[in-house]
């Protein structure tokens, strides 16, 4: 797979607008952005935090963090995020209403308590 066949499944309406080839400064810089677009609206419909996305999409609690500063990510990670969405979506939806016993990664409200130590402190 080529580089522009990346592109243009990842990116069609942007890469559509700019000439051939692509592969200057502003153009990454627009991909950058309509990526961090796509990300923002996932994380909006599922309800997924930034950091639970970021670890569980490439194992980098900031990566969302990250973007929204201006880090531009390779192809093959932009691709394996949105191949992260794509399957998130087809199997929970995009309904808020998700278990948090079900969901790897996610706590419910309040933690156990933690057993006392006898005799004072230690």
């Amino acid at each position: 797979m080529s580089l522009n066949d990346v592109g243009n499944r990842v990116f069609p309406t942007i890469l559509r607008s700019l000439p051939t080839p692509c592969f200057g400064f502003r153009a990454m810089k627009n991909l950058t952005k309509e990526f961090e677009r796509r990300m923002t609206a996932f994380l909006q419909r599922t309800g997924m935090s930034p950091t639970e996305f970021g670890e569980r999409a490439v194992g980098d609690r900031k990566f969302v963090g990250d973007v929204r500063r201006g880090r531009s990510p390779r192809l093959a990670t932009v691709e394996r995020i949105l191949a992260f969405m794509e399957a998130y979506e087809n199997t929970h939806g995009s309904d808020r209403s998700r278990d948090p016993k079900t969901e790897p990664g996610r706590r419910e409200g309040r933690r156990p308590p933690t057993p006392s130590v006898k005799g004072g402190k230690r």
